[in-house]
């Protein structure tokens, strides 16, 4: 996969309820000595949808707090704008199976704390992965990204987002819910979770 154009749809879970997965399809995340990103607050999952040969493709995507974020230097952060890191993993689905086909290291987030996810890695940020940073399951050949761009174009939230998770990818609405069950209240507004659901288009090279 060398270039990939489409349209994602992913939405955010909150760490402290939902932790991120330590592997995916059986490949682990990040060596077991990584030290873990405690600083974002969320992780994502959704999917990408591209046109290839006059057809419609989809691959799954995952992103994760960064395994090992880059060091930023204290002028380059502001109170309204503090840059969090992501790993992200592209999968894809086969007749027969479903894979990793790729990762990106170290992609930034920007935008503040707001839920419109803003995505960007560059050639210049892949400098700062280190080198140490690999795949665990080594034999696994998997594709590093050079550069990645996602912006998020429409917002959903509330009702909107519960109805298109409902539609396209219930186990996640189901994963929201069990924690408003498990508070043993489901009459009460306040104990239910925020779902947001982000749409834009991404480039990965």
């Amino acid at each position: 996969m060398s270039f990939l154009f489409g349209i994602v749809h992913l939405w955010l879970f909150d760490c402290s309820l939902f932790p991120p997965p330590s592997e995916i399809l059986g490949i682990r995340l990040a060596p077991e000595n990584s030290s873990k990103n405690t600083e974002v607050s969320t992780w994502f999952q959704g999917h990408i949808l591209t046109r290839e040969e006059d057809a419609v493709k989809q691959y799954g995507l995952v992103g994760v707090p960064a395994q090992s974020p880059p060091t930023i230097h204290g002028c380059m952060i502001s109170d309204h704008d503090t840059p969090t890191f992501y790993d992200l993993y592209i999968t894809e689905y086969l007749d027969s199976e479903h894979k990793v086909k790729l990762c990106a290291i170290n992609v930034e987030r920007s935008g503040g704390t707001g839920d419109a996810v803003e995505l960007c890695l560059t050639k210049e940020s892949n400098s700062l992965v280190p080198s140490s940073h690999s795949i665990s399951d080594l034999d696994v050949k998997i594709a590093h990204a050079k550069r990645l761009k996602f912006s998020t174009t429409k917002l959903l939230s509330g009702e909107q987002a519960k109805n298109y998770l409902s539609a396209f990818a219930p186990s996640a609405l189901d994963k929201f819910a069990s924690v408003r069950d498990d508070d043993g209240d489901g009459d009460d507004e306040s104990k239910s979770v925020e779902i947001v659901v982000c749409k834009g288009a991404i480039i990965v090279d």
